[in-house]
């Protein structure tokens, strides 16, 4: 337990090295593009359940067997036709 507080420590240390060494520009560039994906992150949370991909997903999938079960099944039981 002792190596892991030594080492948050250490990655706090060099964490915020790191951050000192940035000049302001870059910082507050940092800031903004954090803030534009916090704000898309919402937006996505807000949209209907009904818009979401990950809703559609399983249907599309079961959409999809079903038809080529159809196809395949459907042709292959039909009898063959005299004329």
């Amino acid at each position: 337990m002792q190596g892991k507080a030594r080492f948050e420590a250490r990655s706090r240390e060099l964490f915020q090295e790191s951050v000192d060494g940035m000049d302001m520009r870059l910082r507050s560039r940092l800031t903004q593009a954090r803030h534009a994906a916090l704000d898309a992150a919402a937006a996505a949370k807000r949209r209907p359940w009904l818009l979401r991909f990950g809703t559609w997903t399983p249907a599309a999938g079961s959409d999809r067997r079903a038809r080529c079960s159809a196809r395949f099944f459907g042709t292959a039981s039909r009898p063959a036709t005299t004329d």
